[in-house]
């Protein structure tokens, strides 16, 4: 996972003084959580909320 996040360009680049270069790709890890109950962690919620509003 933490390298499809590199590919989207996560945490690869400087975001500059004022953060322009900030990149949107986000990483979320639900420890313990595989692709078959993934909708069923408590977390998940929480984790994709943020994203979402933004």
């Amino acid at each position: 996972m933490v390298e499809v996040y590199a590919l989207l360009g996560g945490g690869l680049e400087d975001a500059g003084f004022d953060g322009s270069g900030r990149s949107h790709a986000q990483l979320a890890v639900l420890p313990g959580a595989g692709h078959c109950d993934i909708l069923a962690h408590p977390g998940l919620t929480a984790a994709i909320a943020p994203f979402l509003a933004s």
